[in-house]
């Protein structure tokens, strides 16, 4: 990769930042309004960097997403009722159509936007300058940066990040980043929603990120376990990677 692909890359990519950045702080007292413009603004702006990435080798998205989907909720559900079987949490599940709604569109806009910044764009536009580790590496820091921040208040919530983010970008290898929005989407929403009522004896899942205790623990290990099955599934198969694009 040229410098002057690299500063282009680069540029794009804290533009994206940037502009979700933004969104956020003018809406800050709507965070469904701030979520849906943020991912709406940096899929213009993926896409105008990188390329499409809802269409992968042609085909349409909606299967790899719902893989995606389910495998996020999976990871969150197996989690959750370990931890009732062990006696660490009591179910409680409280059905509201309206809020289940709007809860799939939050979580759908915040994972777009997390995963093309976090993921998708490092993968596409340095990709092959990292190599697979090196990539890898960069897209699961970039995730759990934010999280970083708060890391001495709440640990387990950085080991969340962490380990998500390997199953996210485990996710984006095998099936393109489409699946792999899919996957954050279905961990935003179980928790939150489906898994968000949940009386744990110590800790929390919602929100994911700032997720503590045993909780926080067994989504982490889960989302592990999760990841080493995706990847190693992938390399069974003799798939090749997404291949990032290269400017210039």
């Amino acid at each position: 990769m040229s410098r002057r692909a690299a500063l282009r890359g680069a540029a794009w990519w804290l533009g994206a930042a940037l502009v979700a950045h933004a969104a956020s702080q003018l809406l800050e007292d709507r965070p469904l309004g701030a979520a849906v413009i943020s991912a709406v603004a940096v899929d213009l702006i993926a896409t105008r960097a990188a390329g499409p990435w809802l269409v992968v080798d042609g085909r349409a998205p909606w299967r790899r997403a719902s893989v995606g989907l389910a495998l996020g909720f999976a990871v969150v559900a197996a989690a959750a009722l370990a931890l009732t079987a062990l006696g660490s949490a009591r179910a409680s599940f409280t059905f509201a159509p309206l809020s289940l709604a709007l809860s799939v569109v939050g979580a759908v806009a915040v994972a777009v936007k997390t995963e093309l910044l976090a993921r998708h764009l490092p993968h596409a536009l340095f990709g092959r300058a990292l190599g697979a580790r090196g990539g890898a590496v960069v897209c699961v820091l970039a995730g759990a940066a934010p999280v970083a921040l708060g890391v001495t208040e709440r640990p387990l919530a950085l080991l969340v990040a962490l380990a998500t983010g390997l199953l996210s970008v485990a996710a984006l290898r095998a099936w393109g980043a489409v699946a792999a929005v899919g996957v954050r989407a279905g961990l935003l929403f179980a928790a939150a929603s489906l898994f968000g009522d949940f009386r744990w004896s110590r800790g929390g899942l919602s929100p994911l990120e700032l997720a503590s205790g045993p909780p926080a623990a067994a989504v982490s290990v889960a989302a592990l376990l999760a990841a080493a099955v995706v990847a190693r599934g992938a390399l069974a198969r003799g798939r090749e990677p997404t291949k990032p694009r290269v400017d210039g």
